[in-house]
Parts: C-alpha cells; sequence; structure tokens
C-alpha cells in the first residue's frame, strides 16, 4: 500500500515496450494532495509511440517527463513536495547512482562500463535538480493484487500502452541489428574476458553518444573456444560494423568487457538485415 502524502504534487509513471518491433511508449497520470491527504487528479500524459526502443527508456522517459512538468502545474508553487511512482525496479535502483557518480565519471560506473541511457539520465538529473522541492522516487507495486494494488499505477499502465499502440511512430536512435547465428540467448556475462583473442560475429551496434563509445552484442564464432556460441555485449573504442565478422583482442576486466583492439576483419560478410533493424549504424 502506497503511503499517504499531504500537500503534494504527486506522478504516477510508466512505461511500456513491445519485443517486436521494439515499439514503446509511456505515460503520466499527475495528482495533487492537499494539506489534509484529499486526493484530486489533475490530468494525464500520454507520449507518441517510439520504433526502436526499449522498456527500460521508455520507463526512465517517463520520470523525465514527470519532473519537466511539474514546475508547469498550477498547484507547483504551493506544495512542499513532488513525489513519483514508479513500479521500475531501474529507475528505484539507479537514480542516485546518476544524481551522484556517474555524471562525475563521464557516464560511467566505478568500473569504468559505460552506463546505458545515458542521455535520459543526464535528462533525468537536469529536470530534478530544477525542482527547489522536497523530491521523492518511490517504488509501486507493479500489477499489485489485494491491499498491493494501486490502483493509480494501473491507470498509467493503460496510459503506457496507450502511447504505444498509437499507429503514428517516429524512429528513436538506437542501434542497427542482424541475426544472430547462435541458438543461444543473450546473456552478459557469458563471453568471459581474459586479455584473450577471439573470433566474433557483430550482432548489433549501438554509438553511446555521451560516452564516445559504442556498444556491440556479439557471438564468439571461435570454434575452439569455450565461450563459442555465447552471445553478450562488449564495449569499446573501435569502429566495428553490423554482420561482420572480427578478430579482436578483449580485456582482462569482466566489470567493463571491452574490445581493446580489432586486430583484422575477417572475409565472411552477413548479406540480410532481418532482425529487424531500428536505425542506421550512426556517424561516429
Amino acid at each position: 500500500m502506497t503511503k499517504i502524502v499531504e500537500n503534494a504534487l504527486v506522478f504516477y509513471t510508466d512505461g511500456s515496450c513491445h519485443p517486436k518491433g521494439r515499439k514503446g511508449g509511456f505515460g503520466v497520470l499527475f495528482l495533487y494532495y492537499d494539506d489534509v491527504g484529499n486526493e484530486i487528479e489533475l490530468d494525464t500524459y500520454i507520449a507518441p509511440s517510439l520504433k526502436g526502443t526499449t522498456s527500460q527508456r521508455m520507463e526512465l522517459a517517463a520520470c523525465v517527463k514527470a519532473l519537466k512538468m511539474a514546475p508547469k502545474i498550477e498547484c507547483y508553487p504551493t506544495v512542499n513536495s513532488v513525489v513519483i511512482r514508479t513500479d521500475s525496479q531501474y529507475i528505484v535502483e539507479y537514480h542516485y547512482s546518476a544524481l551522484t557518480h556517474w555524471r562525475g565519471n563521464g557516464w560511467c560506473n566505478r568500473d569504468g562500463k559505460p552506463v546505458d541511457n545515458a542521455d535520459l539520465w543526464r535528462e533525468f538529473v537536469r529536470a530534478y535538480e530544477k525542482i527547489r522541492k522536497s523530491k521523492l522516487i518511490e517504488k509501486v507495486k507493479g500489477h499489485g493484487k489485494g491491499l498491493e494494488k494501486d490502483p493509480h499505477n494501473y491507470r498509467a499502465d493503460d496510459l503506457a500502452k496507450l502511447s504505444r499502440e498509437n499507429p503514428i511512430a517516429r524512429v528513436e536512435y538506437r542501434s542497427s541489428v542482424r541475426r544472430k547465428k547462435s541458438p543461444r540467448t543473450t546473456e552478459v556475462g557469458s563471453i568471459g574476458v581474459q586479455g584473450q583473442q577471439l573470433r566474433i560475429h557483430v550482432i548489433e551496434t549501438e554509438r553511446l553518444r555521451i560516452q564516445k563509445k559504442w556498444k556491440y552484442r556479439c557471438e564468439v564464432v571461435s570454434t575452439d573456444s569455450p565461450y563459442f556460441e555465447n552471445v553478450d555485449w562488449l564495449y569499446s573504442d573501435e569502429d566495428l560494423r553490423d554482420g561482420h565478422y572480427y578478430e579482436v583482442l578483449l580485456n582482462d576486466n569482466p566489470k567493463n568487457p571491452t574490445i581493446v583492439e580489432k586486430i583484422r576483419e575477417l572475409e565472411l560478410v552477413d548479406d540480410d538485415n532481418s532482425e529487424g533493424s531500428s536505425g542506421e549504424k550512426a556517424d561516429s
């Protein structure tokens, strides 16, 4: 059960993303609680839909939108606090890191690994710090039952789905994707990095513009490797192309798996782009 708040502006936010085509959206429900806790629904916001996004980006974009909207709402000057309620563990777990050490470390974590969605986290920090009031990011139970059921969370979920299903959608910059050859699914940490050379097939490329690095989803094609056919994410300053095969040198830090050198490109190249590209490969 959510806590009773008084003299507060409360936002319920939710994001939604369909895995097929990675089409997503988000919604915001905002309410005012007076000085004795009476609730007044103010309005809702349904975002335009996006193609080529992720559920985490939609959850985060909803929080950013709520923070940006807050100062423009009529009752804002008189409330004591602004509360964002979300069922996203991603937001609740990482927002403090974004407000503290991530931005001071070039939007990388303490191990030097680039932070995903750094562009939105940077917007989150800017919008958060413009609110000169008490602020709280509060976790609510997603699709809770009984005493844990929060009808406003259900409303926010419905708004996010309406946003996602809007037939008019713009394409968000994300990544370029090719069909993988391996029967295995992507698993973080499945490619052990031990300073070794590996032959890889690049399945997906994403330009991390804030950190000025690349993020690659790769599968191991070295048949003599214990990681043969494993699929994982690797980071690099090296410019590789999706659908191409490379022999590369890895670092030895499993907390920040990195391609430190492109030794050579192999002759095999894919002819198809059949996993559903969500955008052309970004310029470096």
